[in-house]
């Protein structure tokens, strides 16, 4: 995806670096064609974030509706999940510039550009899934280009005319 200079703090993160995540076969392969929502967990926050996660999890097929693929990301714990998992090494929340000990979600359109980066040790102030679902509607249906809405045809238009029939 983007360059690996590390930032001061990850609201001044414009594009996901390049990201190696560990999944359960090995090395994950990120579509480009997909938006990415990812939820960086410390080890350390998991028992805080399980609530969370579970919320992000009952909204799965919202996302996936929107091509956005949702990965939770920890620094070597597994979880127990519906969502997809991966792992990463510590260096890199230096590089996505994530304080110590904080967790982060991170919202980027298929091209990798952040539009949406928060930190948090509470997992209380984080978006709720609702207004994730906001993000990634908008980055589907977003040009890069111009900023103009793209062709309807995913989500919730298609949802729509298949429940018209």
């Amino acid at each position: 995806m983007g360059q690996e200079t590390p930032t001061d703090d990850l609201s001044s993160l414009k594009r996901l670096p390049a990201l190696e995540l560990r999944g359960m076969t090995g090395v994950m392969r990120l579509d480009p064609r997909e938006s990415l929502v990812l939820l960086l967990m410390r080890d350390a926050a998991l028992p805080r974030a399980h609530k969370y996660i579970a919320q992000l999890e009952a909204h799965l097929s919202e996302f996936r509706a929107w091509d956005t693929r949702l990965i939770v990301v920890t620094e070597k714990e597994s979880i127990e999940s519906g969502l997809e998992t991966a792992s990463t090494s510590p260096e890199k929340w230096h590089t996505l510039g994530i304080a110590a000990g904080k967790s982060a979600l991170i919202i980027a359109d298929r091209w990798g550009e952040v539009y949406f980066a928060q930190q948090t040790e509470t997992f209380a102030d984080m978006l709720s899934p609702e207004q994730v679902e906001e993000w990634v509607r908008y980055l589907a249906t977003q040009c890069p280009e111009c900023g103009v809405i793209d062709e309807s045809g995913r989500g919730e238009w298609d949802t729509r005319e298949r429940n018209a029939r």
